[in-house]
Formats: C-alpha cells, sequence, structure tokens
C-alpha cells in the first residue's frame, strides 16, 4: 500500500533531484523511498527505544533509568537542546560499572 504527501522543496534541491531521476532513469517517487528508507536506517536506534514499554513515560516523568528485560538503559535529560542522551545499555549489575 502507497500514501501520498505533498513535499516542497526549494527550487534549486529539486532541480538537481530531478536531474539526478533523469540521469539514472528513475522515478522521483523511487528516489524518495530511498531517501526515506536512508534516513530511518540512521534513526534505529531511536525506534528501537520508542519500541520499549513505558520509555516515553518515564522519560516525561524524568526518570534515568529503564528497565528493558534483563538489561538498564541509563540516560541523561537535556531539555535545554530537546535532547534524551544514552549513557550506557549493559546487563542490571553491570550497568553502573
Amino acid at each position: 500500500m502507497k500514501g501520498s504527501t505533498t513535499l516542497r522543496l526549494p527550487d534549486d534541491r529539486l532541480k538537481v533531484i530531478r536531474a539526478i531521476a533523469g540521469y539514472e532513469n528513475r522515478s522521483l517517487s523511487d528516489i524518495y523511498t530511498e531517501l526515506t528508507d536512508e534516513y530511518i536506517g540512521r534513526h534505529k536506534e531511536t525506534l528501537d527505544l520508542l519500541g520499549i514499554p513505558n520509555f516515553l513515560k518515564e522519560c516525561k516523568e524524568g526518570l534515568t533509568e529503564i528497565r528493558a528485560g534483563d538489561y538498564r538503559i541509563v540516560f541523561a535529560l537535556m531539555p535545554e537542546i530537546h535532547t534524551i542522551a544514552v549513557v550506557n545499555i549493559a546487563p542490571r549489575g553491570d550497568v553502573y560499572t
């Protein structure tokens, strides 16, 4: 199944993407799909963290450790720059060593 969206790009970038698509004999849709796949791949760690039950809830509550099975994830909240930094992921007994 495919969805649709409107993508607004600066003219100079759109010209380059169209030129590349023409040169490679590919559709813009194929190129955007490839770019999206690469973007998602670069953010896989974020997606993995969001899949941990209660991760977002615990982050909002300001907790700095999350249980994930026998592992613990220790993180630092940096609200001034809208960032959650993962400090360590390790088995429960080793996470703070």
